[in-house]
């Protein structure tokens, strides 16, 4: 029984999630852009970090602040983990982690 609870919160969660990724403008349906949507030297800056409490603090901790720049610097062979360069120094997320920073893409590259 518990486990089926938790199956539904799983379920919940992503469907959730789903939903957040998807915003209007101006009448249209757009998704926004995250982290994890970064090719390998494309820079982008952090908007929100739109994630559990205990993540979000982890992020933060990290460095992944709003007004931030992050480059993604490359992926390991089966996509996940991704590798960011943020303040100097290199992170590396998981995707579901990149997935919930929130960015716009910035043109050319900050090296």
């Amino acid at each position: 029984m518990v486990s089926t609870g938790y199956s539904v919160v799983t379920l919940r969660s992503t469907i959730r999630r789903t939903s957040e990724g998807l915003l209007m403008d101006n009448g249209n349906l757009t998704q926004k852009l995250t982290l994890a949507d970064l090719k390998p030297g494309e820079v982008g800056q952090i908007i929100a970090v739109d994630a559990a409490p205990a993540v979000r603090h982890r992020l933060m901790d990290f460095g992944f602040r709003k007004g931030e720049s992050v480059t993604m610097v490359r992926t390991a062979p089966l996509s996940d983990p991704i590798e960011f360069k943020l303040r100097g120094g290199y992170v590396s997320l998981r995707r579901m982690e990149a997935m919930q920073v929130e960015i716009r893409n910035e043109a050319g590259n900050d090296e």
